[in-house]
């Protein structure tokens, strides 16, 4: 029997409710061997906003395999909800979480995967699993070291090609690489807009180094123009990311504004 991927998308909660549960069909005939779960909830873009709490999910929480799916460096998923999802053999944890401790709740797992995690701080060491394969892409690169020796020092070989034995480790990065790459809000949008806002973001940055107020906010007022006329992620957190843009562009003029003068400024000049 071929493998099911259900994908759940943006606010979570209720998501199995009333006709949305119905869309998926009688879930009691799909064999939880082969039913992988791809969640991918709506996060705010500030990296320092209380975790997300991942809500129960009874129907889902006997699969087999499951991928958490969030960015790095905007708010952080709580892991802490997987340990409900006992059966788990596969999990894949992409972008910024916390809670990675809840992992060890998971008797069976035997594989993880881990992309794209700019904080692994709280990732219990290695020999507290029993895993056969494990996975670090992209990962912070003092941890994906650590991960690496661990590795080692358990005597796990390196993984082969398009297998699920063994390990790889690879392309990890510094703190200032997940900055560089996502400290902007707009990694959620559709590419070509999220491009577009890159960019004129970048050219705001530039004029508005040591501006004050007044030159401050013509700076914002262009800016919010310039993204007022693209395609933003969907639902409020679009907003969202604006605001957050603007912090960013004052404290890159050195500005230490009221937050209500700030949104006084973001009202003003943003008409998303």
């Amino acid at each position: 029997m071929a493998e099911r991927t259900i994908r759940l998308e943006g606010d979570l909660d209720g998501a199995l409710d009333g006709d949305h549960l119905g869309d998926l069909g009688d879930l009691t005939l799909v064999d939880r061997n082969e039913l992988s779960v791809e969640l991918v909830p709506a996060t705010a873009p500030h990296p320092d906003a209380d975790p997300l709490d991942l809500p129960a999910l009874p129907e889902l929480e006997a699969a087999r395999s499951v991928t958490v799916v969030n960015h790095p460096r905007r708010q952080p998923v709580d892991l802490d909800g997987l340990a409900r999802w006992t059966m788990l053999r596969r999990v894949t944890i992409q972008g910024s979480v916390t809670g990675l401790d809840a992992l060890l709740d998971l008797p069976g797992l035997r594989s993880l995967e881990l992309r794209l995690v700019d904080d692994l701080d709280d990732l219990p060491p290695l020999d507290e699993f029993a895993l056969d394969h494990l996975a670090a892409l992209e990962v912070d690169v003092t941890a994906g070291n650590r991960l690496r020796l661990e590795c080692r020092d358990l005597g796990m070989p390196k993984a082969a090609p398009d297998s699920y034995r063994g390990w790889q480790i690879a392309d990890l990065r510094s703190g200032s690489w997940f900055d560089r790459r996502y400290r902007l809000p707009f990694a959620p949008w559709p590419a070509e807009s999220a491009q577009a806002a890159k960019r004129a973001f970048s050219a705001a940055e530039r004029e508005i180094v040591g501006a004050d107020q007044a030159l401050a906010s013509e700076v914002l007022d262009r800016f919010g123009a310039a993204v007022s006329r693209l395609d933003p992620a969907p639902g409020p957190s679009g907003a969202d990311d604006v605001r957050l843009a603007y912090d960013l562009l004052l404290e890159a003029a050195g500005l230490d504004l009221p937050e209500l003068v700030v949104d006084d400024l973001f009202r003003q000049t943003c008409r998303l």
